[in-house]
């Protein structure tokens, strides 16, 4: 019940930002014919009904999601009206006072919504109720009623004019009512059952229903039913003499009601407005064709600025950021604060950086809660890609919140590097084995073997023995077994190896490292590092071994390495 009142509320304030527009521009519509000024009211109404709305650049209604979506279990709850200076009075006050206590079933704000949406119910129920009543009483008094034409009607106990019934309009008239003005008024209902008035005007009441505790639909619904009745006169008029207008005025006055409550039905001829649509009467012109294009293209424009929302814009190039193969995003970002709630800065270049700051639950999708950070920490965040329109907006229930392993800082890092001769080698296994196989046998990519312990050495041992050269060096090389004899289970808690084959249509060629980046992928760059004055023509292979800190290559899930040097001759 309290996600259908917050909805209903959002929807609420939505309609209420087109209602204001349609006041402010109400003088130029009044001019440009009733009709029309009486038509306009079907946009707020839209925006009443409909759940969904269309995107538009166009937009400026500022009242959407004014209650976030998760805000009954936010830490902080906030809104957002859509002006800046509003936000940042009340924010603190409401995240403040409605902030839920640790260790509480339920939180205040969760309490006060319940409440609420139990008065707005309630409130919706009477409201239903009394039309209902309203309209079986009135029905009963018209059970006396004599035909007298079609669709036309005498009852004793009514006071004035009317039109009654959704699907089968009956015009009612007053037995007191004079021959002179039955005329004037069975034009002016006729209108009314013309314009489909007998079935809008219930519609309204019953949107007024649901959103009673809005004063701008209270506004809204009786400018409509006053727009209606000048509209339906203003259709009247303009088939009549200045003398027949002077007695439709008379008429008004003579079938006049006190009445003032807001009803759904009947449409009483006499009931609203009776002084200004005399006037009308009297003064009666039909509206200028310019100012009816300028209303109209007035109108259009309300429609789009207002029955839109503005649409989310489109992720940018993402650099430290993007969407993973489940669809979840990610992206990486600085810690803003961090108490009492945790504020983020994304990376620039990613859909995120769009935010001036974001705020990030500590509560994950699974429950755990997560803490630790401090103003300036490198963080990953990962999330099903919906954020919150709060201000600032809120990422609720991320599936990843955590600080940033070193090798996620995507920068330069310097490793301890040894060549080994290996022998050449044009064996399948070579890249079978290798960790990177699904790229190693691309252009310019070369296997590697990520060793973490002494098991993955015995294994790849085990597994090249006969592919490569293992105990024989070449030159001032070294063999693999002597670059590897200190690397036993006590080397391995604190490092690891990260071995690349490189073949050289030379032995006379040396290799080493020109780079490595890392990032969620490790990349080792491979160059030539000497040019030798004479080169020899035998087929040489290489192992470049990298020795890591664990530390640093925590959280790494790919390694490759690729060669700039054009002298390399791929295998097949």
């Amino acid at each position: 019940m309290s996600d259908i009142f917050l909805k209903i509320v959002n929807m609420s304030i939505s309609a209420g930002w087109t209602v204001l527009a349609l006041l402010i521009l109400r003088p130029i519509f009044k001019r440009a014919g009733k009709r029309l000024l009486a038509f306009l009211w079907v946009l707020p109404a839209l925006r009443l009904v409909l759940p969904f709305s269309f995107k538009s650049n166009l937009s400026i209604n500022p009242g959407i999601n004014t209650l976030p979506e998760g805000i009954l279990l936010s830490p902080a709850p906030q809104i957002n009206t859509g002006i800046a200076a509003v936000n940042n009075a009340v924010n603190p006050i409401i995240s403040s006072s409605l902030a839920p206590n640790a260790g509480d079933s339920v939180n205040p704000l969760q309490v006060i919504t319940a409440v609420l949406a139990a008065v707005w119910l309630a409130g919706a129920v009477c409201m239903v109720i009394y039309g209902a009543v309203s309209a079986i009483m009135l029905r009963r008094r018209l059970r006396e009623a004599v035909n007298v034409a079609q669709r036309v009607y005498i009852c004793d106990g009514i006071g004035t004019p009317f039109v009654f019934g959704f699907f089968r309009p009956r015009i009612y008239f007053p037995s007191h009512t004079c021959l002179g003005d039955s005329e004037y008024v069975l034009r002016h209902e006729m209108m009314h059952i013309k314009r489909l008035d007998h079935i809008f005007r219930p519609l309204g009441y019953l949107l007024l229903c649901f959103y009673w505790f809005n004063p701008l639909v209270w506004l809204a619904y009786y400018l409509y039913c006053g727009d209606t009745e000048l509209a339906c006169d203003e259709g009247v008029l303009a088939a009549l003499d200045p003398e027949q207008r002077r007695e439709y005025g008379h008429a008004l006055v003579n079938c006049s009601t006190k009445g003032r409550t807001v009803r759904a039905c009947p449409i009483a001829f006499g009931e609203t407005g009776v002084k200004e649509r005399v006037k009308t009467a009297a003064s009666f012109k039909k509206p200028s064709v310019v100012l009816l294009c300028i209303a109209v293209i007035l109108a259009v424009i309300v429609g789009v600025r207002f029955l839109t929302d503005p649409p989310q814009k489109a992720p940018s190039l993402m650099v430290n950021g993007g969407t993973l193969e489940n669809g979840d995003r990610f992206f990486y970002a600085t810690v803003k604060s961090a108490d009492p709630v945790l504020e983020v800065v994304a990376d620039a270049g990613t859909f995120e950086s769009q935010f001036d700051v974001i705020e990030v639950d500590r509560t994950l999708e699974s429950g755990k809660v997560v803490s630790g950070f401090e103003r300036g920490d490198r963080i990953y965040v990962q999330y099903d890609g919906r954020i919150a329109e709060t201000y600032p907006v809120r990422i609720i229930r991320p599936k990843v919140v955590r600080k940033l392993y070193p090798a996620e800082l995507n920068a330069p890092v310097s490793v301890d590097v040894t060549l080994a001769w290996a022998g050449w080698s044009e064996a399948k296994d070579v890249y079978v084995v290798a960790d990177n196989k699904e790229r190693a046998q691309k252009d310019d990519h070369l296997p590697v073997y990520v060793i973490k312990d002494e098991e993955s050495l015995g294994y790849l041992r085990g597994a090249l023995k006969y592919d490569l050269v293992f105990d024989q060096g070449y030159g001032e090389v070294q063999s693999i077994d002597q670059a590897i004899a200190n690397c036993n289970s006590e080397f391995f808690e604190e490092k690891m190896l990260f071995c690349i084959y490189v073949r050289s249509s030379s032995g006379s060629y040396r290799y080493g490292i020109g780079s490595v980046t890392f990032g969620e992928e490790l990349i080792a760059k491979v160059v030539r590092v000497n040019d030798p004055a004479e080169v020899t023509d035998d087929m040489a292979g290489w192992m470049l071994i990298l020795t890591l800190d664990r530390a640093d290559a925590e959280g790494i899930t790919v390694f490759d390495a690729v060669l700039a040097d054009a002298e390399w001759d791929a295998a097949s």
